[in-house]
């Protein structure tokens, strides 16, 4: 016998384009029907150059904390842009499917936009989202861009 699926804990991974808000305004409205947790991930690499030396390094650091700390605030004003739902805002390292992927086993579903690129565009650009697709250990909902009609 097949049940429903219970998701408790959801994962919305936006890069603040308009897929992603789309992405965002889907997983609020999952949330809001299950009673779910809502959190919501940006996920960057910053790489420091091999050459740098220590007071460079270090001044990086510096850099790399302040932005880490406005980039918070930026990901909370994007929430509170496409839905009045409570999330927990939270900014990571590394490349963003890495980073999806790590946090999957903490999540019941992982809600993700594309931007249905096609051919070479997604051949050269790659796909997080279906990185997550392939290897996620939780369902993963993948949100289209919302086209307008012409």
């Amino acid at each position: 016998m097949a049940t429903s699926p219970t998701f408790k804990r959801i994962l919305v991974a936006v890069d603040f384009d308009e897929p992603s808000a789309g992405a965002l305004r889907t997983g609020a409205v999952i949330a809001e029907a299950f009673g779910a947790e809502l959190t919501v991930l940006h996920a960057a690499s910053i790489e420091m150059p091999p050459y740098f030396t220590d007071a460079q390094a270090e001044t990086l650091e510096g850099e790399r904390l302040d932005a880490r700390a406005r980039c918070v605030l930026e990901l909370n004003a994007f929430a509170g842009k496409h839905t009045s739902a409570p999330v927990t805002a939270t900014v990571e390292e590394g490349p963003p499917a890495d980073v999806i992927l790590r946090l999957a086993p903490g999540f019941d579903l992982i809600v993700v936009g594309t931007h249905r690129r096609r051919a070479p565009s997604r051949w050269w650009l790659g796909s997080v989202a279906e990185a997550v697709v392939r290897a996620a250990p939780v369902p993963v909902l993948v949100v289209p861009l919302e086209r307008s009609a012409s």
